[in-house]
């Protein structure tokens, strides 16, 4: 069962700091339009993203971890990756019997190696003879770090996962996000672009050979019209990325569409957001929710 854990961006909606018109709006419209820093939970084996909302989700959607097993980064910023959540497995009471498996870009797994300890000297990191990396507690518990590839499918946990370049930048060297087209163990494919920013000739590349049946894709700003080049979607590159997507049947008419990680920086509201994609799009686009549950 996938879930969404979160679905706004850095600054949490609404943001507690905030009362401009977007904020004082959601808490008008109500709690069930709050809105945590993005992570997504594709089953109990898998999540993208493990960011600083992530624990507070597990509480709030009656969770746990103990199944988890791999977790796929987007990126490093600090609303996707999250080393103080990460830390929890080290104060567990629980024992694992196996190393939970983080997938990262080459980029953001060098960023990571060098940064870890200075977020958290409890970090025990070392690494390995086969290219990978560990992080390991004083209670025995430990994440694996790997290097997942662009444009190769892996056997990952029980889906099927091939790692694509986005258009949205991050903290490492050259490191852009990675968005994830999985095949779930029911047959079913998801793309996963959050971040992303334009679609790149690359990835629409590898995407034409595919047909997305959960399309789930980032649209930060809203109503603001945003430069082509700022790797984020407002409504409008939502908009002809998802035109684009129906033109090289890459979606399909029965394809589930979700828009996620909303921020405050324009002038809609979630609820508005929705009423734009009613009237705007001829196929039904969701603003997903926090707890929304895709079937």
């Amino acid at each position: 069962m996938m879930r969404f854990l979160g679905t706004g961006a850095a600054e949490t909606l609404p943001n507690p700091f905030c009362d401009c018109p977007v904020c004082t709006g959601i808490r008008r419209d109500g709690s069930q339009h709050y809105k945590k820093r993005s992570c997504f939970q594709v089953n109990n084996q898998i999540m993208i993203d493990f960011g600083p909302d992530a624990i507070a989700a597990a509480h709030e959607y009656g969770l746990d971890f103990c199944a988890l097993r791999h977790i796929l980064f987007t990126h490093t910023h600090d609303d996707h990756l999250s080393f103080p959540n990460l830390s929890l497995l080290g104060m567990s009471q629980r024992v694992f019997d196996a190393p939970i498996e983080l997938y990262f870009s080459p980029q953001a797994y060098s960023w990571v190696c060098q940064n870890v300890q200075a977020y958290n000297p409890d970090f025990i990191f070392s690494s390995q003879a086969d290219g990978t990396a560990e992080l390991r507690f004083s209670n025995r518990n430990a994440y694996r770090l790997n290097v997942i590839p662009c444009g190769t499918w892996l056997s990952i946990g029980n889906c099927q996962v091939k790692a694509l370049r986005s258009s949205h930048p991050a903290w490492g060297n050259e490191e852009y996000a990675w968005n994830y087209l999985l095949q779930l163990p029911d047959g079913r494919k998801l793309f996963y672009a959050c971040d992303t920013g334009r679609c790149l000739p690359e990835t629409l590349q590898e995407l034409e050979n595919e047909a997305i049946d959960i399309l789930i894709m980032e649209c930060t700003f809203g109503s603001r019209r945003m430069e082509k080049n700022c790797g984020h979607l407002d409504v409008y590159s939502f908009l002809e990325m998802v035109q684009l997507f129906q033109e090289k049947s890459i979606i399909r008419p029965n394809t589930q569409i979700y828009s996620t990680h909303l921020n405050h920086k324009h002038t809609f509201t979630p609820l508005m957001l929705q009423s734009f994609f009613d009237q705007n799009s001829d196929v039904h686009i969701t603003v997903a929710r926090d707890g929304d549950i895709i079937l």
